[in-house]
């Protein structure tokens, strides 16, 4: 006949078994979240840098088209200046003027750009801020659930320990197998220690 010890191990394997493969669970969890943190920096980093091409290029495109005004006015006043020296004066007033436009349409451009380039950076720190507590949120109801589930793992230990310490303890009305319950209870309560 088996002892009350013997009948319990597979209880208690079982016990070890489930925390064993609650941890790992948790391990497992942890490594997808930090695997995800990673996955998302590396996507916000990606688009910081290609958004950053765009507005070099968009930089460059424009002043590219600057200097191509420029060289086109220099051509202009340059005939300008080869031409009859009567229209030369006529045409001198009529290029200040065009010289007084062009500076201020150049300047309300340039202005735009800036306000353009500001809302963009804004929206851009604003996207950022929004997904960055986003993602903080996500990671502490991630952190509160792991904390939750260890909590219940614990829960369960102290339960089983309890449930140990109560079947070692030697029951009156057996006096027969006093010194059994006794071997039996010293192997359950060192079970329930390991546990």
């Amino acid at each position: 006949m088996a002892s009350f010890s013997d009948d319990m191990r597979p209880l208690a394997q079982n016990l070890i078994q489930d925390h064993e493969i609650r941890v790992e669970a948790v391990d497992d969890l942890r490594f997808n979240v930090k695997l995800e943190l990673n996955n998302y920096r590396t996507a916000q980093q990606a688009m910081s840098a290609e958004q950053e091409k765009a507005l070099d290029k968009y930089m460059d495109d424009l002043h590219s088209q600057v200097n191509k005004l420029r060289q086109a006015a220099a051509t202009f006043l340059g005939d300008l200046d080869k031409s009859n020296q009567s229209m030369a004066d006529q045409l001198s007033l009529q290029l200040t003027g065009q010289r007084s436009r062009l500076a201020t349409d150049t300047a309300v451009f340039i202005d735009t750009i800036s306000s353009a380039h500001q809302e963009m950076a804004t929206a851009q720190k604003q996207s950022l801020v929004k997904g960055r507590n986003q993602l903080r949120a996500e990671v502490i109801a991630t952190l509160e659930k792991n904390h939750t589930e260890q909590s219940a793992v614990r829960t369960d230990q102290a339960e089983a320990a309890k449930i140990w310490a109560s079947i070692s303890q030697p029951k009156l009305s057996q006096p027969k197998q006093k010194n059994r319950t006794k071997k039996g209870s010293t192997k359950s309560s060192q079970a329930a220690k390991s546990a």
